[in-house]
């Protein structure tokens, strides 16, 4: 009866571990802006899509607009971000190692955040997900999440970094009061994901930030 019962306990374990285990895949998401009409000028700034990769320790989020791409590799266990730049004719990627300015900015960013988890929740792209609103003095975030797509260090960046699953839509304010943006997932495609999707492309030039900043007249 014993050994049955190990038996049994085991078997459970690996089933239950087969559902802990983190996501691996692309999640795509479609952009829109609500509040006014946007301009013709800002379409063209504005982004589009965005598809965002997990796996192998890593994320890389795709932002797509009808000025350039901008991509931002992220390694969870080092905190160092990759950002690919592929605008204005150039193709350029600058790392940037975690450090005492880095850390202290995503503190600020987080500090004094309220979340507030209100009895909703809906479907997108075929899982349920729950809602969440995140507030710090005039600004509010709302977003919805699902605990059943995880992935260690997927927040981590992220003002919601303590959420616990993959957010799938998110309301933000902008700059405009008229306007916010919203991101939310279209599709979500379960797959092997391979180291070269997380590498520099040859392609590409590595700038230093400074040489960045530079370079778009940022360096005074």
């Amino acid at each position: 009866m014993r050994k049955i019962s190990f038996i049994f306990a085991l078997t459970l374990l690996a089933f239950l571990s087969g559902f802990a285990q983190d996501f691996t895949g692309s999640i795509t998401f479609k952009y829109t802006f609500e509040g006014r009409e946007l301009e013709p000028s800002e379409k063209a700034q504005m982004p589009t899509d965005q598809v965002i990769t997990f796996g192998l320790g890593k994320t890389k989020t795709e932002v797509h607009s009808p000025m350039g791409n901008i991509t931002t590799i992220y390694d969870v266990a080092t905190h160092e971000t990759t950002v690919l730049l592929d605008i204005m004719g150039q193709k350029l990627a600058v790392i940037q190692k975690e450090d005492d300015k880095t850390k202290k900015k995503l503190e600020e960013q987080t500090k004094g955040v309220k979340i507030d988890y209100p009895d909703e929740s809906k479907q997108i792209a075929g899982y349920k997900c729950k809602k969440a609103v995140l507030s710090k003095g005039d600004t509010t975030i709302t977003i919805y999440y699902t605990p059943d797509l995880k992935f260690k260090g997927a927040n981590d960046m992220q003002v919601y970094k303590d959420i616990d699953g993959i957010v799938l839509e998110s309301t933000t304010p902008t700059q405009d009061d008229e306007l916010t943006m919203k991101t939310k997932a279209t599709k979500i495609e379960a797959r092997k994901v391979k180291k070269k999707e997380f590498k520099i492309p040859s392609d590409y030039k590595i700038v230093s930030p400074e040489e960045l900043k530079s370079m778009f007249g940022g360096g005074q």
